[in-house]
């Protein structure tokens, strides 16, 4: 039942949240489970199995599917559910900080079978890779084949090679599974196209890495992100400023909190310098000022402070 209520929990923030807000992410998920737990602890599962009707009475197509989804789920006992969120809200928060090589990953779902692809992805990665490769073996071993959940087992097997602890470390066999996949799976192409910017288990080859995430910029956010940055640098691909200024304008207001932050950095950059657009100090500035409120710490942090100091003709 944990992947049921995983995919509960995605329906519920994709239901209650406006693309561009802060929560339409994992982080609304853990949210969204303390609400229904502070709901049902406070009063009772049925007032919680209330408010979800509530949520999904709206869907223009009938019934919700995550209705459906806690039709199923009630015939636990109030004691079972609270279980089942506390073992679900603690696997969505291991899977956010261990990284998801993903900014957003709610961006990514737009159909059931999405949203049950992510519930099982954050199940698997929380398991090690011997039990992945295990559950894999299982599935292989089966008369009839699941190829879902066998992409699905082999992306994230993957995954370990790519980025997993030191003695999981195996980019040769993440390269194989990865390419194996790229065409059910765009997460595979994603991470496929890094392994070729970076040369990691494959010879580098930049402009191929670019030229996949323009292939799949359309169906991921991530792959957009770096179309835009690739040509704001002209790193695998000609440098052209004006098409990143336009990519990054066009995603600012409908990007997650923490690719908004990164946004604001390169907007902020390019408007303070003149980059791709006509030169605007005070914008620039108010862009990366909003970058650095925001808590933005990484190896360009120094960057910002530089481009502000300059601003303000600060020498220290």
């Amino acid at each position: 039942m944990i992947k049921k209520m995983g995919e509960l929990f995605i329906y519920y923030v994709l239901s209650t949240e406006k693309e561009g807000t802060k929560d339409f992410c994992l982080r609304g998920c853990v949210n969204a489970t303390q609400k229904a737990l502070n709901i049902i602890k406070n009063e009772n599962l049925q007032a919680w199995n209330e408010h979800l009707k509530n949520v999904f009475a709206f869907y223009k197509n009938g019934t919700h599917p995550g209705l459906n989804i806690q039709n199923e789920l009630m015939k636990l006992s109030q004691e079972e559910y609270i279980q089942d969120i506390e073992k679900i809200q603690d696997l969505f928060r291991k899977y956010s900080k261990m990284g998801t090589s993903n900014y957003d990953s709610l961006y990514l779902v737009t159909s059931e079978k999405d949203v049950s692809r992510l519930s099982y992805s954050i199940i698997l990665r929380n398991k090690s890779l011997k039990e992945i490769r295990n559950l894999l073996d299982e599935e292989l071993e089966k008369t009839n084949k699941d190829q879902e959940i066998l992409a699905i087992l082999t992306n994230e097997l993957c995954w370990k090679y790519r980025y997993g602890s030191k003695e999981d470390i195996n980019f040769d066999e993440a390269i194989k599974g990865w390419k194996m996949i790229a065409d059910y799976l765009t997460d595979a192409k994603y991470e496929l196209a890094w392994c070729y910017f970076e040369g990691k288990g494959i010879k580098e080859d930049k402009e191929k890495a670019y030229n996949i995430f323009c292939e799949i910029m359309s169906k991921d956010i991530r792959a957009k992100f770096e179309v835009a940055r690739l040509n704001l640098f002209g790193d695998g691909t000609l440098k052209d400023e004006n098409k990143a200024f336009n990519i990054f304008t066009e995603m600012k207001e409908k990007v997650p909190y923490d690719m908004e932050k990164l946004i604001c950095k390169y907007l902020g950059r390019m408007y303070l310098y003149g980059l791709g657009i006509k030169q605007d100090k005070k914008k620039g500035l108010e862009l990366l000022e909003k970058a650095w409120n925001s808590g933005f710490v990484d190896y360009k942090y120094d960057e910002i402070k530089k481009a502000l100091k300059e601003y303000y003709g600060i020498n220290d």
